[in-house]
């Protein structure tokens, strides 16, 4: 439960309107400014994409997992072109990440 809800009961007990609810609401939905000052939490702030040099060095990732390897190598200017993750116990996940990958990859 947000806590909004229990914000529009206590208002619904004092007797608020309608109208006072909703005009509450409305301003609840409104998102407050983001503090771009603390960058480390800010997680609203837009990150552009990384954009590599024509000839930054490739890599194969094997035992990719979830991409924090690649995306490690993107930050240190290594361009990964391929990354294998496959597991014969779970080929259901394989696949899945698979298409994941997938469809990170076109624009």
């Amino acid at each position: 439960m947000t806590k909004t809800v229990p914000m529009i009961r206590t208002l619904q007990k004092q007797g608020a309107t309608q109208e006072d609810i909703i005009t509450f609401i409305k301003k609840a939905k409104v998102k407050s400014p983001v503090d771009k000052s603390d960058i480390c939490n800010n997680q609203n702030t837009p990150v552009s994409k990384p954009v590599l040099a024509d000839d930054a060095p490739i890599a194969v990732v094997l035992f990719g997992g979830g991409g924090g390897i690649e995306a490690g190598m993107v930050e240190a200017g290594i361009r990964p072109v391929i990354a294998v993750e496959f597991d014969p116990t779970k080929p259901d996940l394989s696949r899945a990440i698979a298409l994941h990958r997938s469809q990170r990859l076109q624009p």
